[in-house]
């Protein structure tokens, strides 16, 4: 409605009065299509700007990153790499030690049945041809048994 009362004004004036008035109007118009444009350019950076301020949240903050951290870091790697080395050594003599422990005792029980086979045979001849003899040798073979049985067991 304004407009319309503003024709009907502008209708009234003369042709050059009416020019310098539109000019004026014109003007004006361009001011204010200038502003909105301005208006909408800010307004499309401010929200830009919000778009990138939502995005950093998401990315976590880095830490600073200083030149003698990185040499420090080879040194830690190099560390690490020979602590490793010493593990796998170290694992690979309880290796040995433990197949040389098994090999032990399975020479012991090797050299044990040796013995009780030995007495037993012995044991047999001896009671065949004579009973007596056959008790005091049979005596020290199982001293000797337990003998090889203790040394053996203080060794574990």
């Amino acid at each position: 409605m304004g407009d319309e009362k503003l024709i009907e004004e502008l209708k009234k004036l003369s042709p050059e009065e009416r020019i310098r008035k539109l000019k004026e109007i014109e003007e004006k118009i361009k001011e204010e299509m200038q502003k909105i444009k301005e208006l909408t350019e800010k307004t499309k950076q401010e929200v830009k700007e919000e778009e990138e301020r939502k995005l950093l949240e998401l990315v976590p903050e880095q830490e600073e990153i200083r030149i003698e951290d990185l040499f420090r870091t080879e040194e830690t790697l190099e560390e690490q790499a020979q602590q490793a080395q010493s593990e796998q050594d170290s694992g690979e003599t309880q290796v040995k030690y433990l197949i040389n422990d098994l090999e032990e005792r399975r020479e012991f029980r090797e050299l044990l049945n040796n013995t009780y086979e030995t007495r037993r045979v012995v044991e047999e001849t001896i009671n065949k041809y004579n009973p007596m003899l056959g008790e005091r040798i049979m005596e020290k073979l199982t001293k000797l048994a337990e003998t090889i049985k203790n040394m053996y067991t203080h060794k574990i």
